[in-house]
């Protein structure tokens, strides 16, 4: 049996947005990096507050977040 189109519709519009949602996530989840670093959070603690984040890629983590922040502000282009 074949899924109707309006629920195939109605389904891949439903997981475009989580997925997009998923996304901001992640950019905000780097972005929180960024800042706490600025604020002068060491990396461990960085890191043991996030699961599957390492210390030593928090360095890495910090410099994605600051690219997205200035993204965000128009600061530099996509």
């Amino acid at each position: 049996m074949s899924t109707p189109t309006k629920t195939r519709r109605v389904w891949s519009n439903r997981l475009a947005k989580l997925a997009a949602a998923q996304q901001a996530a992640q950019e905000d989840v780097l972005v929180g990096i960024f800042l706490a670093r600025q604020d002068g959070v060491p990396q461990q603690v960085i890191a043991d507050a996030l699961p599957g984040v390492s210390a030593s890629g928090v360095a890495a983590k910090t410099r994605k977040g600051e690219e997205i922040m200035r993204r965000r502000k128009g600061a530099i282009s996509p």
